[in-house]
């Protein structure tokens, strides 16, 4: 029984390391440059981006842009490759 508890919290703590750290360094490898461009083309005042993209559902990114402490929500990435003005991009707070 005391296996089975260790396994159970061993689980826990690996699928909380995988969802808050593994697959957001894995979401901005795969997007990172993808979204950097985007939002160098949408909101040209913007230079010098250090983007971690925390999460995607459906080709909906939504992350942090570091070094202004702003949210960034990207609807339908795919789109970028072809056409950047059919892109919705919506960015949460005002930068510092």
């Amino acid at each position: 029984m005391r296996n089975l508890f260790y396994a159970f919290i061993l689980g826990l703590c690996f699928s909380v390391f995988y969802s808050y750290i593994l697959h957001p360094i894995h979401l901005t490898a795969k997007y990172g440059d993808k979204v950097k461009e985007i939002l160098e083309k949408e909101y040209s005042d913007y230079s010098n981006l250090w983007v971690f993209v925390q999460g995607d559902t459906k080709h909906v990114i939504r992350g942090v842009i570091l070094n202004t402490g702003q949210n960034f929500l990207i609807v339908d990435i795919k789109l970028a490759e072809y056409d950047y003005k059919a892109i919705k991009v919506m960015i949460v707070g005002d930068k510092k």
